[in-house]
């Protein structure tokens, strides 16, 4: 999922341009077998394997910094960036969205987003532009939006149309295969944030198509989960539900920073 770290990656030294692969929990880095003598031709191995691999921009800065900063501080966190990101324009679009693996198009319709974030630029799509039919698919694809400055957000590429029509492919980080279920509910998206995730199911067979539940790792979901009959109510709730979270996450990571900087650690 995007808002968690990779177990490696790949980057470039930027001095030398030399290849490395960074470990998540270690400090430094590992020379790669796959070095070239040319520091474009590196970057684009180590794009190409960070993209194979899912690593989403704010991933790959996070291990970056964690490998020389420490894993504790705050830009070792993926969410940090997503924080600081800057919205440059929202052009309104019509046309399709792939799916992830079959050569399947949906009718998609919102905004496009464009977002600059540590100095490259990053396109997104409401989460709620998400197309019905393709979240209800039942083919194990669940989906995992951004929070990106507190909207949830779906990291997409595009191409556009001489009619003027875009059609739009999933970015790293925003979908992975699953069978998880629960009580009959199929996961169609999920937001983690550290030692919380929420969800929002579906079960065709049920009165009460539509569920959102909040869980964490190791422990059984809150049997206090909510259902829902229709679609726009369940996604309503599961987006409030993620943004109240993030807020207070964020009210926490603030207190515990003012908490620090008045013993005067880690400033």
């Amino acid at each position: 999922m995007s808002g968690a770290l990779p177990e490696q990656c790949c980057s470039i030294l930027p001095s030398t341009g030399e290849l490395i692969v960074i470990k998540r929990g270690e400090r430094g880095y590992y020379r790669s077998e796959w070095n070239t003598d040319s520091r474009e031709e590196n970057k684009n191995i180590a794009d190409f394997t960070n993209s194979r691999m899912g690593i989403t921009l704010a991933q790959l800065e996070a291990m970056i910094c964690g490998s020389m900063c420490g894993w504790d501080v705050p830009g070792a966190q993926p969410q940090f960036y997503l924080d600081r990101a800057s919205k440059e324009k929202s052009v309104a679009i019509t046309g399709h969205i792939k799916h992830p693996v079959l050569s399947t198009y949906f009718p998609v319709k919102g905004k496009l987003h464009t977002y600059h974030i540590m100095g490259a630029d990053a396109y997104y799509i409401d989460f709620s532009s998400m197309p019905k039919m393709m979240m209800e698919e039942r083919l194990g694809y669940t989906y995992h939006p951004n929070l990106v400055t507190g909207e949830l957000m779906i990291p997409v590429s595009y191409q556009q149309g001489q009619n003027g029509s875009y059609t739009l492919y999933l970015g790293n980080g925003s979908f992975h295969h699953t069978t998880e279920q629960y009580k009959g509910y199929t996961m169609m998206a999920s937001v983690s944030m550290e030692d919380r995730e929420i969800a929002v199911g579906f079960h065709s067979q049920d009165s009460h198509q539509y569920a959102v539940w909040d869980w964490q790792p190791n422990h059984k979901p809150n049997p206090a989960h909510t259902s829902f009959t229709e679609y726009a109510e369940a996604m309503k709730c599961f987006e409030t539900h993620v943004t109240m979270l993030y807020a207070l996450h964020r009210h926490l990571r603030r207190e515990t920073h003012k908490q620090k900087d008045s013993t005067g650690r880690e400033r």
